[in-house]
């Protein structure tokens, strides 16, 4: 009898206990009257299954078949019977961790006979990880290696809690704690050869002159200009900056470059497009897939390039005159682009007939400061220069100019021409005849002393207009001119170049 109650007890006792495990496990079956539900489970390995009791007295026997079948599972298991509720009565908890498949029945009765039977099946549970111990990212529940596995790299990487620290954060192989920062470009100012870690270069530094101004190049020349900086042809190249701690590089307009690439510097052209330059201090610096790396020193102008010949200054080096050579002050050593200090000699108009007829005699007027010289020229025929006036016969078939060069008493030329039509007719040859003409100035009539055959004698006003004509023949002729206003006139025989001045007067 005590070892039935103390039976009992235990059974109590067991119940209670089962009751409590049915709380927060993966999966549960339900038993009741000769059925297991569901009664076949799929579960993964390391799983937990509760098996709660609606009703009657069941067990769970995973030991060995109460009907006799041959069992084949992986891990036995049992759990004592408990009566049952239809609030549910927990009969316990098993936990299985080796794949396979797992037959178990109610071994109270007849119970399995009549149905009571189920089935687990536990399935492999595949981690996916690290699996090499040696790495930094090993995890102990991998199952398959997943080729994730990371490893520091005995320099400067550290492994915490399974991440690796990059202590290398640049990859130069100096760790973060032992970089020495600095410029690394030799081309900056502040270059530091002992720096690890790169850090801001500085390339302009100079108290020289403004990178905000525009610079020039050009062949250094002292023939040109007596300090070699001959710029009133250079051509501009600004320098500039991409950002504020980049390399100088120059500003290439495709004016500059088409100039250049006419006077066959194609190579310079590729240079100038590439270079990269730093000013420091008295000192620019080029760095040069053509040249390579070039230091030239401040030399009061700019900096001569001891390659190629040529200076680079910047614009404020250069003096402002004028660098117009047309202009009376040119000065080779100029400011290229400023002109307003430029003084010309303005030329006068050359007044005459623009229309002409080949074989008459024309007279034009250009009207000069008396300290000036003029000197004509034309291709239309032989020129008669009196004064500041001059007459050819028309020689030619064709245009022709006719221009006027005029000289100043410092050396200043100006000169200024005119393009004149000519029509065909036919050409009369000029006459070596002599004539005079009195008297001069004149008043009502003139005479005429001619010695040649028959011809014309024409006056032309001062804009070269023909406005009186006259036939002559040889010997003494009179010229009447009743209606010709007082004044300068123009006047000779048809065909000859030596006219004069006819003056009329009152």
């Amino acid at each position: 009898m005590r070892f039935l109650l103390l039976s009992c007890l235990v059974l109590i006792g067991l119940s209670t206990t089962q009751a409590q495990e049915c709380d927060g496990v993966d999966h549960t079956v339900l038993a009741g009257s000769y059925y297991y539900s569901p009664s076949t489970i799929t579960i993964n390995a390391g799983e937990s299954i509760a098996f709660v009791n609606e009703g009657g007295n069941h067990n769970v026997n995973g030991q060995s078949s109460t009907l006799g079948d041959a069992w084949d599972n992986p891990e036995s298991f049992f759990l004592s019977a408990v009566g049952g509720s239809a609030e549910g009565v927990c009969i316990g908890q098993i936990t299985l961790t080796l794949p396979g498949t797992y037959q178990y029945d109610c071994s109270i009765g007849s119970h399995a006979e009549n149905g009571m039977i189920g089935t687990i099946i536990v399935e492999v549970v595949v981690i996916d990880g690290c699996t090499d111990v040696a790495a930094c990212n090993y995890n102990m529940e991998a199952t398959a290696d997943d080729g994730t596995c990371s490893y520091v790299d005995g320099v400067c990487d550290e492994c915490v809690d399974g991440m690796i620290i990059d202590n290398d954060s640049d990859d130069d192989g100096v760790c973060d704690g032992d970089e020495i920062p600095g410029c690394t470009d030799p081309l900056g100012c502040n270059y530091d050869s002992t720096s690890t870690d790169a850090a801001d270069c500085i390339y302009f530094d100079t108290d020289l002159f403004l990178l905000s101004e525009n610079d020039f190049i050009n062949s250094f020349n002292p023939e040109g200009c007596a300090n070699g900086y001959s710029a009133w042809n250079s051509l501009p190249v600004p320098m500039g900056q991409e950002s504020p701690n980049s390399p100088l590089t120059l500003t290439l307009f495709p004016a500059v470059e088409d100039i250049l690439l006419q006077n066959g510097q194609s190579i310079l052209i590729g240079d100038l497009s590439t270079v990269q330059i730093s000013v420091c201090g008295t000192t620019m610096n080029f760095d040069s897939g053509v040249t390579g790396f070039v230091s030239s020193e401040w030399d009061g102008m700019g900096f001569v390039h001891s390659v190629y010949g040529a200076y680079i200054v910047p614009e404020s080096s250069l003096p402002i005159s004028c660098p117009d050579p047309a202009a009376c002050n040119f000065d080779p050593c100029s400011h290229p682009f400023i002109f307003d200090d430029c003084t010309y000699l303005a030329p006068a108009e050359i007044v005459g007939d623009t229309a002409l007829i080949s074989g008459q005699t024309y007279a034009f007027t250009y009207s000069s400061d008396e300290e000036n010289t003029v000197e004509w020229e034309s291709d239309c025929g032989e020129i008669a220069v009196s004064g500041d006036s001059a007459t050819f016969v028309v020689a030619t078939e064709v245009d022709c100019v006719i221009c006027v060069t005029e000289t100043d008493a410092d050396g200043c030329e100006a000169q200024v021409c005119q393009e004149l039509s000519v029509t065909v007719s036919d050409i009369v040859e000029p006459t070596t005849a002599d004539w005079a003409l009195y008297p001069n100035p004149a008043q009502g009539l003139v005479s005429v002393e001619w010695t040649g055959a028959a011809t014309t004698f024409e006056i032309l006003d001062a804009q070269g207009r023909i406005i009186r004509t006259a036939p002559i023949v040889s010997g003494r002729n009179v010229i009447d001119l009743d209606g010709l206003a007082p004044g300068q006139y123009f006047a000779g025989p048809q065909g000859v170049a030596n006219w004069t001045k006819l003056q009329i007067i009152r």
